[in-house]
């Protein structure tokens, strides 16, 4: 359809020879065409990736070219067709345009309670009608933790445990299936921080935590406002046992940052915290001798094995 309306619109002039164009009369809805997909065509998702799906905010521009193919077809081709005169007000073209005019009508008057109130419903909407949208699914749940959770977070009586846990494990998984969507999505991977550390506040799982920030890590290994809350939490873990918390900061700061991204600094950060929650992990010292030899630390080359000739004979792990 968009080639023929390139054509129509190319040779929409009147011949030189005189002699007549079996097409004239046609580059009005050629260009009606051309007009609607040229404005569809930059929040198509085809040339643009607008990362959302299509809405009504969209057609804004693109409903011009509509509304002018149906006054073209109204005033000029109805009659036609009806053997009327054609570009006079006739009953036929009056009434189709009533009828597009009501059905538009009747949708926006069952639209318009979704964009009221606080907005709410807009989201919920949205969700409704793409649930594989990775983006519909963040907000959803997004909001519900700042309208619902957040209310009960204060209130960490055992008479209102199951109904908490309850709503963390429908937020999660509203989060789960915008990563399962898109695994990069920033904007869900630091929400899913909150949520793990909402779940570990009630089941106390420390592995399960430490399970799931890993999985966030390697997903999304330079999402700096994920990375600061998550490191935030850690800090905040100090004194864990050993055998989970440096475990997995050997897992994440030396066997992924160190070894995989060779990330010098990122691979530091975390055995350092690994370092500071047990100071006798010989395991820890020496990737953090390692990660310091590569980046040419001579203090602190000096300070490991300064720290691996103190541990006593057979001591840490």
């Amino acid at each position: 359809m968009g080639l023929w309306a390139v054509r129509q619109v190319l040779t929409a002039r009147k011949p030189a020879n005189g002699i007549k164009n079996e097409d004239a009369g046609w580059h009005i809805p050629a260009y009606c065409i051309l007009f609607y997909l040229l404005t569809v065509s930059v929040v198509s998702n085809i040339f643009v990736s607008t990362s959302t799906f299509m809405n009504e905010r969209y057609l804004y521009m693109p409903s011009v070219g509509f509304s002018l193919l149906l006054a073209w077809f109204a005033a000029a081709k109805l009659p036609a067709l009806l053997q009327k005169p054609a570009d006079r007000p006739a009953f036929a073209g009056v009434a189709l345009i009533g009828l597009v005019a009501l059905l538009y009508g009747l949708r926006v008057w069952t639209r318009v309670p979704d964009w009221g109130g606080d907005g709410s419903r807009l989201v919920q909407s949205a969700l409704e009608v793409g649930p594989d949208s990775y983006r519909a699914n963040y907000y959803y749940g997004a909001m519900l933790y700042e309208q619902r959770y957040r209310k009960m977070q204060s209130d960490t009586s055992a008479a209102t445990a199951p109904a908490r846990k309850a709503l963390v494990d429908s937020l999660n998984t509203y989060i789960d299936r915008s990563l399962e969507i898109n695994p990069g999505y920033r904007l869900a991977g630091t929400m899913k921080i909150s949520l793990a550390v909402a779940r570990y506040r009630e089941d106390r799982n420390l592995d399960k935590l430490l399970r799931e920030f890993e999985t966030l890590i390697k997903n999304q290994p330079y999402n700096g406002d994920m990375l600061t809350n998550l490191l935030n939490v850690l800090k905040s873990l100090k004194g864990s046992d050993p055998n989970l918390y440096n475990f997995f900061c050997h897992r994440v700061g030396f066997e992924f940052y160190y070894k995989q991204k060779y990330d010098l600094n990122g691979a530091a950060e975390f055995l350092n915290l690994a370092l500071n929650n047990y100071p006798l992990d010989r395991t820890v010292i020496q990737d953090l001798l390692d990660v310091y030899t590569a980046m040419g630390d001579q203090g602190k080359m000096a300070e490991m094995n300064a720290r691996l000739q103190a541990l006593p004979a057979g001591g840490g792990n």
